[in-house]
């Protein structure tokens, strides 16, 4: 009885460690500060070099639904001058021939075929949109919300290059007027990848573009401080490092703090960070920002950076974190074998309870093992956690089998009762009733006919 009680405390103990609330849905939309330039870029569509020298980068995309990362990167610029806000793309896509723009007249289906889509929100009151769409062939699509009849002056050019196609957009302000600094756009730009039906974007949306309550802001000539992000790391549990590159535009010195956020399925798995940078007038820097990711399954991670007043001058969509899990496989364990351990309690004694007891016994230094194993998964590389979690499954598998032995021997009144595995030719022979296997060996089958045509392997009690 020691061996059960010590089980007993181990999984009272271990049941708060374990439990798996659902993912985490926290959002805050993404922020850019659009830099104003002297020599604005010309927009052909061919992304000269040094030509959007001068621009803010957007952040990496993710994909709508925000549960994995695109397939093909999208990079995206934006600047303003005192007449027209400019906008230069390159997407990534390693077979230009695969591109389709079937569309080819002005408000025709654009956003069915490879396209930019971009959402403007200028009265920044999340209320009413712009809607534009662009294909590479230059096709353009414009609405007020979902109204194709408005139509607005802006132009937009475009190429195909090695591994992908660029686009540059020219968008007048109205009465060549600019935002004076300071103001902020409702801002989304989105990607529909046509080849696999992708839609990925600046932002993270559930389903569509059209989503108003979570487009990003794009804020005129309010910072000099511009960021860019150049790597995320290598997305895994433990400590991670992204990269990310900051100009100072101004002739003043500048601080600003770059900082993280790591939201797991629960408290324990969230994670915050900041780090302080100076920049020097005119400086750039690399600079090293270290996260940690503290659960295994789905997590996000998100960046900001903040001038030396507190303002956000620019944020990330959540990115999100996917490694195999195991924390819901050693919860289910745990619940099965506390079952199991509270039918076993129920069987008279004897030899059969002795010998289910030492079973289980053996079981149980599996599950102690495996949540040993768990406790070091931020030292574990893929295929370690991989094979952890095959591991898991296996234990669950025996632990289900066990549970599934004492019940049986709780419910007959037997706790000598076997099981036996057997291969099944036929489908007709699973039903209820006594069958004859194993050398004409009778055996009672309490299952319910199998209509799939295929061979099954059955675990059968004896009687």
């Amino acid at each position: 009885m020691r061996i059960v009680v010590a089980l007993a405390a181990a999984l009272t103990l271990a049941l708060g460690a374990t439990a798996v609330p659902a993912d985490t849905s926290f959002y805050t939309p993404p922020v850019v500060s659009v830099p104003k330039v002297k020599v604005p870029p010309i927009t052909d569509g061919l992304l000269a070099p040094g030509e959007w020298a001068g621009a803010a980068a957007l952040p990496p995309f993710v994909m709508v639904g925000g549960r994995a990362m695109p397939e093909h990167a999208t990079e995206v610029w934006v600047a303003y001058d005192d007449h027209s806000l400019y906008i230069g793309a390159l997407l990534h896509h390693p077979d230009p021939s695969r591109l389709k723009a079937d569309a080819t007249e002005r408000d025709g289906a654009v956003w069915s075929d490879d396209s930019l889509e971009l959402i403007f929100d200028t009265e920044d009151q999340r209320k009413s949109y712009i809607h534009l769409a662009v294909n590479p062939k230059e096709a353009q699509y414009d609405a007020l919300g979902k109204d194709k009849a408005a139509d607005y002056r802006w132009t937009a050019r475009a190429g195909t290059v090695t591994g992908g196609w660029t686009v540059e957009l020219e968008l007048p302000f109205a009465n060549d007027y600019p935002p004076a600094p300071g103001i902020a756009w409702g801002f989304a730009v989105g990607r529909h990848c046509a080849a696999d039906d992708g839609f990925s974007s600046w932002c993270r949306f559930e389903k569509s573009f059209h989503e108003l309550d979570n487009i990003g802001s794009m804020v005129f000539g309010a910072t000099p401080t511009l960021a860019e992000l150049s790597t995320l790391g290598k997305l895994w549990l433990g400590d991670n490092t992204a990269q990310l590159a900051l100009r100072n535009l101004g002739d003043k010195p500048v601080t600003c703090k770059v900082n993280t956020r790591v939201m797991g399925r629960d408290k324990r798995g969230d994670s915050f960070g900041a780090t302080k940078v100076s920049l020097a007038p005119g400086g750039k820097q690399n600079a090293d920002i270290r996260y940690r990711i503290q659960q295994d399954g789905f997590s996000t991670l998100a960046f900001s950076l903040t001038d030396a007043t507190g303002h956000t001058v620019w944020r990330t969509a959540p990115y999100p974190v996917t490694t195999p899990e195991v924390a819901p496989v050693i919860a289910a364990i745990e619940k099965s074998l506390a079952a199991t351990m509270r039918d076993w309690m129920q069987l008279p004694a004897g030899d059969g309870k002795d010998a289910l007891r030492q079973d289980m016994d053996g079981l149980a230094v599996q599950w102690r093992y495996l949540v040993k194993q768990y406790s070091q998964r931020m030292q574990l590389d893929q295929a370690a956690l991989e094979a952890l979690v095959a591991y898991a499954g296996k234990l669950q598998a025996d632990v289900d089998l066990l549970g599934q032995r004492v019940r049986a021997a709780r419910q007959s009144g037997r706790a000598d009762m076997k099981f036996m595995l057997t291969s099944v030719p036929d489908t007709h022979l699973v039903q209820p009733g006594t069958v004859a296997l194993e050398a004409g060996r009778p055996v009672h089958l309490d299952a319910c006919r199998n209509e799939t045509e295929s061979a099954l392997v059955v675990v059968l009690p004896f009687r």
